[in-house]
């Protein structure tokens, strides 16, 4: 039987085929740019206004508060979830209760503080796009992020919560959690379209989004689970073509640019 766990991999490994395959096909180039390199708007594709991120940002902020007081509490809706067939299998079912609630309290924390970031740090122009189809993947992708912690979890499994390996991605997690805030911070002071130039923006062209990589890259080593590598690697592949993109950009602002700047891995991409 092939269950939610499944299609939603298959999903996010789709998602990644036509984010590598999309820069080569002309009326598919536009994916994964928005912003600054969404140069121009098609007459056949539907756009949103950029403001339109916060609500990616909602979705990751209430989603895992509501699931982590559904498994705290004595109602068992998750429990049910986790156990049907058709969600999942039992070989896909490895986190204990306690790695998922821990797992979705980070996640709430990343979201709230994207969702704080996209309402009072970042002011997109009136006239920044993002194509709708873009919007819906990442509706639907930030519901995967944190679904998964309930489809994956095996409801009989109430081990305790791992100590040293919890706090080894905690304190991973706040070190990238407040280096991404900070290139944020720094993105957010600019003038239109400068070119960054602070913290890891000096080695690459999307540095806030090597963070983001990295988040997810730390959350995998933690859950170990088959939708957490998806999820990884959805978000390296994603992000490193839209760092190109930006990459790019820059390098028309100023041709001496990626003589000194990577793409969006410290001195490798």
């Amino acid at each position: 039987m092939i269950t939610i766990v499944d299609i939603c991999n298959a999903g996010l490994f789709a998602a990644i085929a036509i984010t590598l395959v999309s820069p080569q096909i002309p009326g598919l180039r536009s994916v994964s740019r928005y912003g600054k390199t969404l140069k121009t708007v098609q007459r056949f594709n539907y756009y949103l206004p950029k403001r339109y991120f916060a609500h990616f940002y909602v979705i990751a902020t209430a989603l895992p508060v509501f699931l982590s007081l559904l498994l705290l509490s004595d109602i068992p809706v998750v429990e049910y979830i986790a156990s049907v067939d058709w969600v999942s299998r039992d070989h896909q079912r490895t986190l204990s209760r306690s790695k998922a609630l821990f797992a979705l309290l980070l996640n709430s924390l990343q979201g709230s503080r994207r969702l704080y970031e996209s309402v009072h740090v970042f002011r997109p122009l009136p006239d920044a796009k993002i194509q709708l189809l873009h919007y819906l993947i990442g509706c639907v992708y930030y519901l995967i992020v944190d679904m998964q912690l309930v489809a994956c979890m095996d409801p009989l499994n109430n081990s305790p919560l791992p100590l040293l390996e919890s706090s080894i991605f905690a304190l991973l997690f706040f070190v990238v959690y407040l280096d991404q805030a900070r290139h944020h911070a720094h993105l957010s002071g600019l003038k239109k379209y400068t070119i960054p130039s602070q913290g890891l923006f000096r080695y690459v062209a999307g540095a806030h989004y090597f963070d983001e990589i990295l988040l997810y890259a730390l959350q995998f080593w933690y859950l170990r689970t088959e939708t957490s590598l998806a999820v990884a690697a959805y978000v390296a592949v994603s992000l490193s073509v839209v760092a190109a993109n930006s990459h790019e950009y820059y390098k028309e602002k100023d041709a001496s640019y990626s003589v000194n700047h990577k793409v969006v891995i410290p001195f490798l991409y």
